[in-house]
């Protein structure tokens, strides 16, 4: 068994997962072996040659790789570490995929496009990307001119040398521009309600240019003595290039409607009536804005702050909430109210709601019907009230004065003469007044119809005895 690898694996080029998820590589048959050796590749590391695209552990390769055998080679010669790689030419490749934190491909996506996302900071310089034409991944880092100078093209206020933490100022003073003017500091509102910047206005103009901000996005100039932030709107260009004093005079007085879209601001909670009548809350802006964004929160629902005892419909609020200022709901028309019945009831059941309202001929049916229990708390429609329904005189059987009796008799068959009993003949021995319900009734008590057939049985055998 030899000790080294086969010549056609040592030229094979390696991929692993590390553990944030990202794809890294590729690696030299050489490297493999040494981290081996130290203990840095773990059994259940996912790994892949060049040559395949499925990404398997480690210990799950077959044949076995050769750099995991380090008992059959020798130590490597120490040798300096590799030069970091030359930087590539201008890569022309219009579109490129990228590699996300969950170690899934994304794309793809216009050079410039991701060049604006690299400049701006949403793009780290350790991301994996590769273009279309080509299938191995390799760091943003390598082609970070290229991509500055696609993004500049899209945004041609933007330097190449661009860089976030360049960009980023101190939050007690305000920049110089060539001119000798000053330019206004920008603060804004992210989509979980925080507070970003400062930012210069060229940064921002540059962003909004991009597509990361758009004229829903509430912003306030750091400076201004009024810290309401209001949206940028449709002319953004003339609002972030203002000079200090520009800036003042624009930002000082916003305009009605962003200060009705304004008025809650990202710490406020909020109460909503759920589809049972029951008041959740309070939750935070962010959690009202992610349960409207993925549909849970119908326009028709109804919210309130903290600060507030009214419930208003959501699509009817005026101003719009904070968290839908984005996409503001569409209005509800709301039904007029109902008109109940002075003679209706409600009654509270067993689980606390409240439920009708009902007429007074059906809550009395369902009383005698023993479907009500004595204890059922009870109010009439206009009044707000509960009481058991005992205690109501609608409900009870008891003659009210000045209205009509009527007494219902049962025929005794002994006496023959009627006796004063609100329950038949047939109701005294718990079967039904109907033929048909009797008979039917049988086939569900089938042992005391058998019972009672036995009892007729004996009875007439014992007069046939007497007979004799």
């Amino acid at each position: 068994m030899g000790g080294a690898a086969r010549p056609e694996e040592r030229d094979w080029q390696w991929y692993y997962v590390d553990d944030d998820g990202q794809c890294q590589g590729p690696h030299t048959h050489d490297d493999m072996a040494d981290w081996f050796a130290v203990g840095w590749l773990r059994p259940d590391l996912l790994v892949r040659p060049s040559q395949r695209t499925v990404f398997k552990p480690l210990n799950a390769l077959k044949p076995v790789p050769e750099f995991c055998r380090p008992q059959q080679r020798k130590p490597p010669p120490a040798r300096s570490p590799p030069p970091p790689p030359p930087a590539p030419e201008p890569v022309e490749t219009p579109e490129w995929m990228y590699l996300d934190e969950n170690g899934e491909e994304q794309g793809p996506f216009p050079m410039a496009m991701m060049g604006a996302w690299f400049v701006s900071g949403h793009f780290d310089e350790n991301v994996m990307v590769r273009p279309m034409n080509e299938q191995g991944f390799q760091l943003l880092r390598i082609h970070a001119d290229a991509f500055r100078r696609a993004a500049a093209e899209v945004v041609p206020q933007m330097k190449h040398e661009f860089h976030v933490d360049d960009q980023r100022l101190d939050d007690e003073r305000e920049e110089d521009t060539s001119d000798g003017q000053e330019v206004a500091l920008w603060m804004y509102l992210d989509d979980s309600g925080e507070k970003q910047g400062p930012f210069t206005g060229t940064q921002m103009l540059t962003w909004y240019n991009a597509g990361f901000l758009d004229g829903s996005v509430r912003v306030r100039r750091k400076a201004s003595p009024d810290e309401t932030f209001f949206p940028i709107g449709d002319d953004a260009e003339a609002l972030f290039t203002a000079t200090v004093e520009e800036g003042l005079e624009e930002t000082e007085k916003p305009s009605d409607e962003a200060a009705a879209v304004v008025r809650d601001g990202p710490d406020t909670k909020w109460f909503y009536i759920d589809d049972l009548g029951i008041e959740q809350g309070p939750y935070p802006a962010a959690h009202m804005r992610s349960w409207y964004d993925r549909g849970f929160l119908k326009p028709a629902v109804r919210i309130r702050t903290s600060d507030e005892t009214e419930y208003t419909v959501f699509g009817n609020r005026v101003p719009c909430p904070q968290f839908a200022a984005h996409r503001p709901p569409p209005p509800v028309v709301v039904a007029p109210p109902v008109m109940v019945p002075s003679e209706s009831w409600y009654y509270i059941d067993a689980e606390g709601h409240e439920q009708g309202p009902f007429a007074t001929a059906s809550m009395l049916a369902w009383k005698r019907q023993a479907l009500l229990p004595p204890d059922l708390r009870v109010r009439c429609a206009v009044s707000g009230f509960y009481q058991p329904i005992e205690s109501v005189d609608a409900f009870n059987d008891r003659p009210v004065a000045n209205e009509d009796l009527v007494q219902f008799g049962g025929f005794q068959s002994h006496g023959r003469r009627f006796r004063a009993s609100a329950a038949s003949h047939w109701q005294d021995k718990d079967l039904p007044d109907d033929s048909a319900g009797r008979q039917m009734g049988h086939y569900f008590d089938v042992n005391a119809w058998q019972e009672q057939r036995n009892q007729q049985m004996a009875a007439q055998l014992q007069k046939k005895k007497k007979k004799r």
